[in-house]
């Protein structure tokens, strides 16, 4: 009974927790009922506490998954509640308990390819000081240090760049509320050197957009990515990316850094949390 009520009172946090961060209360429930399984799992095998939980009762419940008739999506969505406890746990200066790989089902979601924050730093490393130069680290900054979308690297505004307060405006319009993201000093730097060193020498007709070429303001984000292939050539990366991988990048980055779910979710202008969380899947996945 003690360790019932042990494991009880480390759900009910959980739940808290999942609860502070803006979880929708279906994904909530779901995510309850998994830990629920689990520890249920655990004490039947006379567990009655986290610190005796080893890496074979993680594989043993991830086999024991394998063999009930759920769907693929409902067995990764069960190994990602685990994965997500782990979180909380490491929030909360407990030691995590998935200390084995678990896998991941490739059909569970489409692969997305990651620089690790060393390849970053050899992009930024083959870049110069010529006015191309500064140009390629404004596109690192703007789709890497910021994390945006194509289009919304692609759309910015000279209006939308505000180093006083540190942020971006993104997404404005008459029936959409912008969303704000911050910069860091170094996309600061990178993207003030841009503006004020290159962009002058590039423009020759007159643009309000931030990225630009000799006519003005490019049609489509393809440009970015083709010089981005180049530079990843230059860098010696062998992966093949594209702008969205340094987008998936920085997420996954900023979440090995110890960034909550919430702030991240802000950070990338998603919906949801759900859409937020798969990038706990790319993390473990890239250990």
């Amino acid at each position: 009974m003690q360790g019932r009520a042990y494991f009880t009172d480390i759900q009910n946090g959980f739940q808290e927790w999942l609860q502070r961060l803006g979880y929708a209360a279906a994904t909530i429930r779901h995510h309850h009922k998994s830990i629920a399984l689990f520890f249920q799992l655990v004490q039947n095998k006379g567990i009655i506490k986290l610190e005796d939980i080893t890496g074979e009762e993680i594989l043993e419940y991830q086999d024991y998954l394998e063999q009930q008739p759920i769907a693929t999506q409902t067995l990764q969505a069960r190994l990602g509640s685990l994965r997500l406890f782990d979180q909380y746990l490491e929030a909360y200066g407990h030691a995590t308990i998935i200390t084995v790989k678990l896998k991941v089902i490739p059909s569970f979601e489409t692969p997305k390819t990651i620089l690790t924050q060393q390849e970053i730093k050899q992009l930024y490393e083959v870049t110069d000081n010529s006015k191309l130069g500064y140009k390629d680290r404004a596109m690192l900054a703007i789709y890497y240090g910021c994390g945006l979308r194509a289009r919304e690297g692609l759309n910015l505004q000279l209006s939308d760049v505000d180093f006083r307060s540190g942020l971006l405006q993104i997404g404005k319009t008459k029936t959409r509320i912008p969303r704000y993201v911050p910069m860091s000093p170094a996309v600061i730097e990178d993207i003030k050197d841009y503006l004020n060193s290159a962009r002058p020498q590039l423009l020759k007709a007159k643009s309000n957009t931030v990225l630009v070429h000799s006519k003005g303001q490019y049609k489509e984000a393809a440009g970015f990515g083709k010089r981005l292939k180049q530079l990843t050539e230059l860098a010696g990366i062998e992966k093949q990316i594209t702008l969205h991988s340094l987008r998936h990048s920085i997420a996954t980055h900023l979440l090995e850094n110890g960034m909550e779910l919430e702030q991240i979710r802000r950070f990338l202008g998603h919906q949801s949390l759900e859409v937020t969380q798969r990038y706990t899947h790319i993390m473990y996945e890239n250990t």
